[in-house]
């Protein structure tokens, strides 16, 4: 088997993809680019993200709830976007930090977390509205997160002299250990 290079319909780079089924997926980029495919990407459509800031994760955790995080590393700080529509429009969520947004994952419709530059952990109660940081795991860049049940978490990233960690959390992400 090869990977078959999709027409993207923009020049920006891409830096996530998120589908929910073999037809529906989002993928987001610079300059605040979403795409949406609803044929398995055999072709993509642009969405108006009402930003120009850096998306560098997207996630939906089904056709209907969605959510885009990002920044710029200009100190022009993070930029979290939420969609309940599909990503047919996107509104914008208060921010808590300046950090730069690298990775978000919902448990729920309700419960969610991202994670960032500078150690940054933030979580959600309501859908993505309102975020609360949890602190920080340390000076660390946190580049991608996953889990496998509400309360099972692993964040991986490093520190700016590349030294890789990886965290888990064993509460939904209220508290972190290596």
């Amino acid at each position: 088997d090869t990977w078959t290079p999709m027409p993207s319909t923009t020049t920006w780079d891409l830096h996530d993809v998120c589908f929910v089924n073999a037809s529906n997926g989002w993928a987001v980029g610079d300059s605040g680019k979403i795409l949406r495919s609803t044929d398995g990407g055999l072709s993509w459509s642009p969405r108006t993200s009402g930003t120009t800031k850096n998306l560098s994760a997207v996630y939906f955790l089904d056709i209907t709830h969605g959510w885009a995080v990002g920044g710029n590393l200009s100190g022009e700080g993070q930029v979290i976007l939420r969609s309940t529509n599909g990503g047919v429009t996107w509104q914008s969520s208060s921010t808590v930090s300046t950090s730069c947004l690298r990775d978000v994952f919902f448990f729920t419709s309700e419960i969610g977390l991202c994670v960032g530059d500078d150690g940054l952990v933030l979580r959600s109660t309501n859908g993505g509205i309102s975020w609360e940081s949890m602190g920080s795991v340390g000076s660390l860049s946190l580049r991608a997160l996953t889990t496998w049940s509400s309360t099972d978490c692993w964040a991986v990233g490093y520190e700016y002299s590349a030294v890789g960690y990886v965290f888990r959390s064993a509460d939904g992400g209220l508290t972190w250990y290596l």
